[in-house]
């Protein structure tokens, strides 16, 4: 066997053990939304009349009015490759653009100037179930330049966001609808009805949240089946 190729086989084994690394090395956080409250994991933030309700294993977001918001954000700093995935039923949005997705940090709901430079791997859906990706803080010409607000279903739709090095890719329903070039940065993975007291209002449902990676923090849950807040939790965020 020649040099080279002993290299070649070195080279390939090497990218499979950090493949497989990461594999191991990845955590999974899940909330199906089935205690009665939320765990120690989310912050919510509420501007105006806003709020929400967990019933049936689901969780309500309303926002009644323009000046009003709310955002669900996870509380840990997400680093490294990381992947969310959500499943809500947009049916009730009304006059609202609906986000979910990674942000630069844990925001409150605020005017929508001042937060389009946080967002960094984000989808809407818009009040006529239009489907439609904010990425990496671009000014408002791009904002549509990687789903030009492609027409979805009303009804409930699985959607995910793959962040893969300085890469990410989103889906709707198992379908990648688009990818594109991302920033290496902590992430903060926030879902939000109406994220802005400046525009918009409506109500959504969510089924249920799910991210994937090394640096998050599953949902601990105690022998009596109570969410419980962890040493875990305490350590990666402070």
């Amino acid at each position: 066997m020649e040099t080279k190729d002993i290299f070649r086989i070195f080279l390939a084994v090497c990218v499979v053990s950090i493949t497989f690394s990461k594999v191991l090395a990845a955590k999974t956080f899940r909330d199906d939304f089935d205690a009665e409250e939320l765990s120690d994991l989310w912050v919510v933030k509420i501007e105006g009349k806003a709020s929400y309700k967990i019933t049936n294993g689901q969780m309500i977001q309303t926002s009644p009015g323009v000046p009003d918001g709310i955002n669900l954000c996870y509380s840990i700093p997400l680093k490294g490759d990381v992947v969310c995935e959500v499943k809500v039923d947009a049916s009730e949005l009304d006059g609202n653009y609906g986000h979910l997705g990674f942000f630069d940090e844990m925001l409150a709901p605020m005017v929508n100037t001042d937060m389009h430079p946080h967002w960094v791997d984000v989808f809407y859906c818009d009040k006529d179930e239009k489907a439609g990706v904010l990425n990496d803080g671009k000014p408002a010409a791009n904002w549509n330049r990687v789903i030009p607000h492609a027409p979805i279903n009303k009804g409930w739709h699985v959607w995910k966001i793959e962040v893969n090095g300085k890469r990410a890719k989103f889906f709707i329903d198992g379908k990648l609808e688009a990818e594109d070039d991302t920033i290496i940065t902590d992430r903060y993975f926030i879902i939000s009805v109406d994220p802005y007291t400046s525009h918009y209002f409506g109500t959504w449902t969510i089924d249920y949240v799910e991210l994937t990676g090394e640096s998050v923090v599953p949902l601990a849950v105690d022998s009596d089946g109570k969410l419980a807040t962890t040493w875990g939790v305490l350590k990666a965020r402070y």
